[in-house]
């Protein structure tokens, strides 16, 4: 049976609602995997990027099911692992860079598996069968007992890889809200000319809007933002050549931020460009070299504004990364709170880590608890929305009024 004949095709019905269809080798509906995908948009209201990352991830198995010629009631833990150690051959092969990375995407396809055999199980119909279980099932796993997220991973996920560079240690230290920019905004109008304040607000607005890393922001060229690449209308696909543990994300960054990125390589970048006589492709470049600009000096630089502002260590240019997860953790709580549906767990953390280019769901941990902690009780989806807009214009007109006064005391100023 050809698995190439296997078609998986998006069915957007708006923005915020897609639905994914998966047909065979004679183009027939494969059913159980419309209904699970049902079952995600409508029944368990997940966001769209976690519902595309488990409709990729079903669509490789069952191209794998079909090559192997295994129907996918009769798929067990030795058929697991085959399509594992298959997929870490393929992508080895495909593939350069981190081993690390591909095992870890590995482990989010087959934890998507499971989440799909979980959901199989508890089907009246599909589990008739003993597809999926702590023990003397097909498949075996504990994510359905009861308080099955109190459980460890390597119970819920057995066949996952280790060593995959998921356990690393990860701690909520200084998260910046909106009072937080709208501070770091005024300060680089204060302390620099107009051209560098623009700069260096656009390199925190990067790590506070989409979540990316220092390494990513400064890896960001002329090309990525080109009109090729944009049509001047909507939010635009990037892929940051510099990325932790080697991976190959792509990002959506909004029309907002990509209309402001164009708006600075037309006038300060290009101004410096024309006088320094520089070539580089990179964005962010070094006011007196016109050379790209280096992480010692971003770092730098985000220190002192840490000290100025007497902020807490931790209050770097990553900071602004942890202040992108907490928002986006916050809209997801909430707008999961306010449709009555489960606010604990997976579904907002694996949300997120699709948001952030992440594999590894520990990541998530911290901001989860966080946000629960802070959100009962707390406004609505549609009131933190509408804040976070002022929010954006309260920072603008700070700047502006920043610039002013600095004009204002050059005039004043006595010879």
């Amino acid at each position: 049976m050809g698995t190439d004949a296997w078609v998986l095709r998006r069915d957007a019905v708006d923005e915020h609602t897609v639905f994914w269809h998966l047909t065979d080798a004679k183009g027939g509906t494969v059913w159980p995997f419309l209904n699970y995908m049902i079952a995600l948009v409508d029944g368990q209201q997940l966001n769209v990027k976690t519902v595309e990352g488990r409709a990729y991830a079903l669509a490789k198995w069952y191209r794998y099911l079909a090559q192997e010629r295994i129907d996918v009631l009769d798929a067990d833990d030795r058929v697991l692992c085959m399509f594992r150690d298959a997929m870490l051959e393929r992508e080895s092969a495909n593939r350069s860079g981190n081993a690390q990375a591909r095992r870890r995407t590995i482990n989010l396809d087959l934890r998507n598996i499971y989440l799909y055999y979980a959901w199989l199980q508890r089907d009246p119909v599909y589990g008739r069968r003993r597809l999926l279980g702590a023990q003397g099932c097909q498949i075996t796993s504990a994510l359905l007992e009861n308080h099955s997220t109190a459980v460890g991973g390597r119970r819920r996920y057995p066949l996952t890889f280790r060593q995959a560079g998921e356990r690393s240690k990860h701690r909520l230290n200084f998260v910046p809200g909106e009072t937080h920019r709208a501070e770091l905004t005024e300060y680089f109008y204060d302390r620099f000319s107009p051209e560098l304040a623009r700069r260096n607000c656009l390199l925190f607005a990067l790590a506070w809007h989409i979540g990316w890393r220092r390494g990513s922001i400064l890896s960001l060229t002329v090309d990525d933002f080109s009109l090729e690449q944009w049509q001047g209308e909507g939010s635009l696909d990037v892929q940051p050549s510099v990325q932790k543990f080697g991976y190959s994300n792509i990002f959506s960054v909004p029309e907002a931020i990509v209309h402001d990125v164009r708006t600075y390589l037309a006038t300060e970048r290009a101004a410096l460009i024309a006088r320094t006589g520089s070539h580089s492709q990179a964005i962010f470049l070094n006011e007196r070299t016109g050379q790209p600009l280096t992480a010692r000096a971003v770092s730098m630089l985000f220190s002192r504004a840490r000290v100025a502002l007497r902020w807490p260590k931790g209050a770097g240019l990553h900071a602004w990364r942890r202040g992108f997860t907490n928002a986006y953790v916050e809209r997801e709580i909430d707008a999961r709170l306010e449709l009555g549906l489960d606010t604990g767990g997976e579904a907002i953390a694996m949300s997120v880590a699709h948001a952030l280019g992440q594999q590894s769901l520990a990541s998530q941990a911290a901001y989860i608890r966080d946000a629960q902690r802070r959100l009962r009780g707390s406004i609505t989806f549609r009131d933190k929305e509408e804040h976070a807009r002022l929010a954006d214009e309260n920072a603008r007109l700070r700047a502006q009024v920043a610039t002013l006064m600095n004009k204002i005391t050059d005039k004043t100023r006595i010879p």
